[in-house]
């Protein structure tokens, strides 16, 4: 029976009350987009009218219907003879009652997954309702384009994230039987969440201890978190052999960005790289800058999201200053638990399903270790630092801070195959002063316990 009603998706597809967004993301001086890049759109406001399913004699019009979860289904019965309807499929069973000709009931759908219509009176009628989340989420390709389908027709929020660039929303509405085009252009490039993101070459500064850069007393210790994590060797791998030279080549930040704006006489900038050796294995370097002079923006009221897809944290990577707020939605069909022990940081977010997701404020300063309290593998790092001025190193390596008002600052930066490493750097008004910073890069394997401290048990891990 699944077999064959998912045939029957795949053949009346075309039917089905459906739209879909296409688009593209272009940036100066952008070849190739960088690996990690994800697009996702967030139901924001349904099209009453398309949720409407028909019947007219013995046929659902349309025989697939695409609906979001938790928005009201409409059938109305247009034809000359009475029905009844039922569906038997879990937390989205319902009985009807006798529908005459010209009336209408209304159901909820409340779980996303396949719905089989059928009728009390005619046996062989059968219309299908997918019920789909209200957040989908897609990778971009390495040309820029980006394909969404099978989205319900309605108004949607439709966000992009570009390792190096910042973060940036659109609203684009969804039509049934539709193609919504959609083209997302940065003016400049690489320009980070906060300040904009540029380049230039660089020595090696001294290597520091990461817990030793982290703010106290809201950090753990490393003796508070040996209860939860135990490092192992480092010449372990995660889940892969290690790469090539070549390989390694491929994954260092190497691209053209943006050239400096002229500043005011009363301010001056920053420009720096980061050197790297060893497999930075995708994720993004941190740098951020601190002292007693900062005058940017807060980004405090951002929006910061981490969400759980296909079993892994998106980005695993994240940088927000303090006070921030970061969203764990759930794309995956199953449940996750998310959770940290890291120190003033802690937090259990609980068991919760698909579609759905928590928050949590970051009060503390210092490097949040997140994971999931159903699947071992997952993890991500969130640094919380004290200060507006926070950026994702471009992939050449470098990065820039613009418009800071004279005095002494410290530049630090972090990638988790790294020590966090350090560097004071002195600011003069109408000048550009210079940083080089250098990581060292090995992957580790974090060998970590579950959030009351005990041994996962992965024989229960499901199969998806």
């Amino acid at each position: 029976m699944q077999i064959r009603g998912l045939w029957l998706i795949i053949a009346m597809t075309s039917l089905s009350y459906a739209g879909s967004i296409e688009g593209k993301i272009t940036a100066p001086n952008l070849e190739t987009v960088p690996t990690g890049a994800v697009v996702f759109v967030e139901l924001l406001d349904g099209e009453p009218s398309a949720y409407v399913i028909g019947i007219k004699d013995r046929t659902f019009i349309p025989q697939v219907a695409i609906v979001p979860r938790g928005v009201a289904v409409e059938f109305h019965n247009s034809g000359n003879i009475a029905h009844n309807l039922y569906a038997r499929s879990g937390a989205n069973t319902f009985v009807g009652g006798r529908l005459d000709p010209g009336e209408r009931e209304r159901f909820t759908f409340k779980e996303t997954g396949l719905v089989e219509v059928h009728c009390k009176v005619y046996g062989d009628m059968k219309g299908i309702v997918l019920v789909r989340d209200r957040v989908a989420w897609t990778d971009v390709a390495a040309d820029g384009s980006f394909r969404l389908s099978q989205l319900a027709p309605g108004v949607y929020r439709l966000g992009a994230w570009v390792p190096g660039y910042p973060y940036i929303e659109r609203q684009v509405t969804v039509i049934a039987h539709d193609k919504a085009t959609i083209h997302l252009a940065y003016d400049a490039p690489y320009t980070p969440p906060s300040p904009p993101v540029v380049v230039a070459p660089l020595t090696r500064p001294q290597v520091k201890e990461a817990v030793a850069d982290v703010p106290k007393p809201e950090v753990v210790t490393v003796e508070q978190e040996q209860a939860h994590t135990q490092a192992e060797p480092e010449s372990v791998a995660i889940n892969k052999e290690p790469e090539t030279s070549e390989e390694v080549e491929s994954t260092q930040l190497v691209a053209e960005v943006a050239k400096p704006t002229p500043e005011t006489p009363s301010t001056g900038t920053l420009v720096g790289q980061i050197s790297t050796s060893g497999d930075a294995a995708g994720d993004p370097i941190v740098v951020w800058l601190t002292g007693s002079n900062l005058t940017a923006p807060s980004q405090v009221n951002n929006r910061f999201e981490i969400v759980t897809k296909n079993k892994q944290f998106v980005p695993h990577v994240l940088a927000v200053p303090k006070g921030a707020k970061v969203h764990f939605p759930n794309s995956d069909p199953i449940i996750h638990n998310v959770f940290s022990v890291s120190g003033a940081n802690a937090f259990d977010a609980g068991r919760y399903p698909e579609g759905q997701g928590v928050s949590h404020q970051f009060e503390h300063e210092g490097l949040v270790k997140v994971f999931c309290n159903v699947h071992h593998e997952m993890n991500a790092y969130i640094m919380i630092a004290d200060t507006p001025h926070i950026a994702y190193v471009g992939p050449n390596g470098k990065f820039q801070f613009q418009n800071l008002l004279p005095g002494e600052y410290s530049i630090q930066a972090f990638h988790p195959h790294g020590k966090l490493v350090q560097e004071q750097v002195r600011i003069v008004a109408a000048q550009t002063a210079n940083a080089q910073l250098s990581l060292s890069l090995k992957e580790k394997r974090i060998a970590h316990r579950n959030k009351i401290g005990k041994r996962y048990k992965r024989a229960n891990s499901e199969a998806y």
